[in-house]
């Protein structure tokens, strides 16, 4: 929590942010409704996955860092824009999107942690960030491929990459070389 705030304030920008969310939940409420069988369900739920990471992730640094400050407002108005193309593209993000859905979903987990470290020169959450941006480089890897491949290649590989980024979550974003967050 920053200086003089209390639990609940929240900043335009932040409600913005999660508005843009709000339609992406409903891009993927459509297509659920339109989902054939069990192919639908998964991926969805893939999607659903990946876009709740983005979200997640981008409620984190807020918590962590002050929405009102100038680098971090910018980055979240890129972040915002990245998240609505993002959304407008759910819909096809296993036929002719894959590949754009796949960067956007990169360039927003990896490019948060690296802006984020870049911005904290000098401080401590610096290394925070940093650690969060290996996962997230690491998980890349199997997303972009996803984003080249069909059918349920994709959707192993998009799978794939974001449990990597769950899993160094889970392990405190240990990252060789840079220890452990506590």
């Amino acid at each position: 929590m920053r200086e003089g705030e209390t639990i609940g304030d929240v900043t335009p920008i932040e409600l913005f942010f999660d508005l843009v969310y709000v339609f992406a939940v409903t891009q993927l409420a459509e297509l659920i409704r339109h989902a054939d069988g069990a192919d639908g369900a998964i991926r969805t739920a893939i999607l659903l996955a990946m876009v709740w990471q983005v979200w997640v992730y981008t409620a984190w640094l807020t918590n962590y860092l002050d929405p009102n400050h100038h680098a971090i407002r910018l980055l979240l108005v890129l972040l915002m824009l990245a998240s609505l193309i993002l959304a407008a593209e759910v819909p096809r993000a296993f036929g002719s999107a894959g590949l754009l859905v796949a960067v956007l979903y990169v360039l927003m987990q990896l490019g948060r942690s690296m802006y984020a470290a870049a911005t904290l020169r000098g401080h401590e959450l610096r290394l925070v960030f940093t650690r969060a941006g290996s996962w997230s480089a690491l998980s890349a890897v199997p997303v972009i491929i996803g984003g080249l491949e069909h059918g349920h290649v994709r959707e192993l590989l998009w799978a794939l990459g974001v449990a990597i980024e769950l899993i160094g979550a889970a392990v405190g974003f240990a990252t060789p070389g840079l220890g452990l967050l506590v």
